[in-house]
């Protein structure tokens, strides 16, 4: 992912919200590949994440 990004579905689903990610990035989503698909300065890009705990 690259600042400015915006995502628009996680694994075929399209999000509604902010909300609607966050609610996919619960612990269970930790450590799973995901793909995404995301506008990157006006195109649809899809990628595969790996999301992470924040760390301080």
């Amino acid at each position: 992912m690259r600042a400015g990004d915006v995502v628009l579905a996680v694994d075929g689903v399209f999000l509604d919200d902010a909300q609607s990610l966050q609610k996919r990035l619960f612990a269970d989503a930790i450590g799973r590949r995901m793909e995404i698909t995301v506008l990157r300065n006006g195109a649809l890009v899809d990628a595969v994440v790996v999301p992470g705990e924040l760390t301080d």
